[in-house]
């Protein structure tokens, strides 16, 4: 509490502080998307954007612009107010909320039962507690029922708040009988999301002894069995699964067989494939046996020597299921591959590419290398020795038998290509070597792997093992990889000049350029690339792809050697569909090339013009201007439709001082008068909006 007062008190020195209050609400510049403290009143943008703090000072204060519209208001169950998803310890905020923001069109929608349902469903204890000690709210349902749909659903924080407060004597006094129906109801032995959460909870709050599995009720108790006799506790694939979760899965199952009588249970294993409590307590520890990095880490990126992932992917195996309907299961097909090698099996070689795992199977050649690309060697990373080299050296010796029909090998392109995926630069050295090396077509073809592997070191290692001819084509390759192209510019720079006389911009007639040839359009000879045509598309790219300031002009070099600026053509922005592409290039334009629109090289609508001024905090000059022109009384600029963009976000902010300013100017202009007032009211109470101290300060001027 004592540092909430600091705080407190911090924020309102800041906002008595004329000069910081200036800095901080009323914001920037250029505002395009930037909004004051008094223009972000949208609860889900706010909590979407993390800005809780904000949210919950808005509302102890009773911010009457607060917007709390969601999408779909009315589905309460699939898309509830965003709110009660968070502040779950905040029963201050509840609070204030219920109690200044009760009559709200949209909480008011809600009835105390729906706020129960939004408690259980967010697990928000904060609002549950406001609810009853608050509102007056009596519990919908009896409080066991509700414990009962509080462990069903994962609701654990508001489970045990009914416990503590509601349950816990009952419970105490509670026979065998019915603490084993609340297993049986509520968790059992099924799959969940939240099974190991749930087992955890009954252990912890419910009772330490849990009810035997029995196969003679697990029709009756909804239990599915799987291969090994046992039942589903988990239905997850087990190698995409990280480790630290399959540990916790592990626990769950050596919490069940500590605490049952095992003579009762009719679970199917054997005692070597159980990992005791205490030792899998350890492997949670990181940096003991596992890092913090490999605890994250996918099970599949093992190495399959590593004994105890192999034992911990046995003990979830054997109480599990894959997510699918096969009749294999993609997770024993996993198992049985990479730790017992079963590549001849055709069911397991269906489901899994033996590459994956590193086994070389003869006459693979038909492979092509982008269906490649997704599984080659994914499940054997960390076996470069024992799998990945032996691979490469398989394929090799295969390639150089002259016993073995052509036809029937892999490429040496192909088998280089894999080592450029893997970026091993070892294996590289061994291909080449071994299958180009002194042989009469030594030089490796052009393949596009190189280039999207944004390595310069790989460039570096390939560049010279093309032909020459291929050289002098490299740009049409890497033109679109920034990185290469500049790298291959910079250090080799007698190739570079050669290949500029062969480099074909592949998007000539297109709306496209790309931010080699943005920055490097000097180079390439103005025949084969006029580049006045795609400037447009390089103000784009600078401002929104490579997020740099366009260049102002466009230069080369004439005949004597000396810089000359270019004649830009007529132009219009490039518009990809948004409002803020244009308005972000049209601020650019303003601030460095105003000539374009006053001499009319820049093509531009007046409205954008308008709106772009409003968000530089401008338009008070440029309505005067255009005012002191009569440009509003020319026949193409007379519809008051033309202030609609800039009408619609001085609306969204709220922004009195703006509107004003423009009820006054047009005071004498009966059409522009009315149209300003009558459609921001309308806009600015649309459903998104809801600036209400706005529309009833224009709804006074009526």
């Amino acid at each position: 509490m004592e540092n909430l007062n600091k705080n407190e008190g911090l924020f309102w020195s800041v906002f008595r502080n004329k000069f910081l209050n200036r800095l901080i609400f009323k914001g920037s510049d250029f505002k395009f998307s930037v909004y004051t403290y008094y223009e972000m009143n949208n609860v889900e943008w706010m909590l979407y954007n993390n800005h809780f703090s904000l949210l919950k000072e808005k509302i102890l204060r009773k911010d009457r612009n607060l917007n709390f519209f969601i999408k779909n208001p009315f589905q309460l169950e699939l898309n509830s107010q965003p709110i009660f998803k968070y502040y779950k310890d905040d029963t201050e905020l509840f609070s204030n909320l219920f109690k200044n923001y009760r009559d709200n069109k949209y909480l008011s929608q809600l009835t105390l039962a729906d706020l129960e349902k939004l408690s259980i469903k967010h697990d928000n204890v904060a609002l549950l507690k406001v609810l009853i000690d608050e509102l007056g709210y009596c519990l919908d349902k009896n409080e066991m029922i509700m414990f009962y749909d509080c462990i069903g659903s994962g609701s654990f924080e508001i489970a045990t708040f009914l416990y503590n407060n509601y349950i816990k004597d009952s419970m105490d006094e509670m026979d065998t009988e019915l603490k084993n129906k609340i297993w049986i109801d509520t968790i059992g032995y099924r799959s969940d999301p939240n099974y190991n959460e749930k087992v955890q909870f009954y252990y912890s709050i419910i009772s330490k002894t849990i009810p035997p599995f029995s196969k003679a009720q697990s029709t009756t108790d909804r239990v599915e069995i799987n291969k090994f006799s046992n039942p589903v506790l988990f239905s997850l694939l087990i190698y995409s699964s990280q480790l630290k979760f399959i540990i916790k899965c592990c626990k769950t199952i050596s919490l069940l067989l500590l605490s049952t009588n095992c003579q009762q249970l009719e679970f199917s294993y054997s005692k070597k494939d159980i990992i005791e409590m205490e030792e899998l307590k350890k492997y949670e520890i990181p940096d003991l046996i596992f890092t913090k990095n490999e605890l994250y880490s996918k099970m599949q990126s093992f190495s399959f020597k590593n004994t105890i992932i192999q034992r911990l992917y046995k003990m979830v195996l054997l109480f599990s299921n894959s997510m699918d309907s096969s009749s294999t299961s993609p997770n024993i097909a996993f198992y049985q591959i990479k730790y017992n090698g079963k590549i001849n099996n055709r069911i397991y070689t269906t489901i899994f590419k033996p590459q994956s795992f590193g086994y070389y199977i003869s006459g693979f050649k038909d492979y092509s290398t982008n269906s490649l690309d997704d599984y080659l060697f994914e499940y054997c990373r960390n076996d470069r020795i024992d799998r990945i080299i032996p691979f490469f050296k398989d394929a090799i010796q295969e390639i150089l038998n002259p016993s073995i029909d052509q036809s029937l090998k892999p490429s040496k392109n192909l088998l280089i290509n894999y080592a450029i995926i893997l970026n091993d630069f070892e294996i590289m050295e061994m291909v080449y070597n071994q299958l180009f090396l002194g042989s009469e077509d030594n030089n490796i073809i052009l393949l596009d792997e190189v280039y999207y592997m944004n390595d310069v070191k790989l460039f570096d290692f390939y560049i010279y093992k093309l032909s020459e001819q291929h050289r002098l084509h490299i740009l049409n390759r890497i033109g679109e990889n920034f990185l290469l192209s500049t790298h291959f510019k910079n250090n080799y720079p007698v190739h570079y000049r050669n290949a500029l006389i062969y480099y074909q911009h592949p998007f000539q007639n297109q709306l496209y350029i790309s931010r080699f040839l943005a920055e490097n359009y000097k180079d390439i000879p103005s025949k084969s690339f006029d580049v006045t045509k795609k400037y447009p598309l390089i103000i784009h790219r600078s401002i929104f792809i490579d997020f740099k300031l366009p260049p102002t002009k466009l230069t080369h070099l004439n005949q004597d050697g000396i810089e000359v600026e270019l004649k830009i053509p007529q132009y219009k922005l490039h518009q990809d569909g948004y409002l803020s592409s244009v308005v972000h290039q049209l601020n650019w334009v303003l601030q460095y090339r105003s000539q374009d629109i006053k001499d009319g090289t820049l093509i531009i609508s007046h409205d954008f013009i308008l709106l772009t001024q409003y968000l530089r905090n401008n338009i008070e000059e440029t309505i005067l201007n255009d005012i002191n022109d009569s440009f509003y009384h020319q026949q193409k600029h007379s519809n008051p439709k033309i202030l609609n963009y800039l009408l619609e976000e001085i609306s969204k902010r709220g922004d009195i001082k703006t509107i004003q300013f423009l009820i006054d100017q047009f005071k004498n202009n009966q059409p522009f008068s009315d149209h300003i007032i009558n459609y921001s009211k309308s806009f600015s109470l649309g459903i998104p909006i809801n600036q209400i101290d706005f529309y009833n300060y224009l709804n006074n001027k009526n």
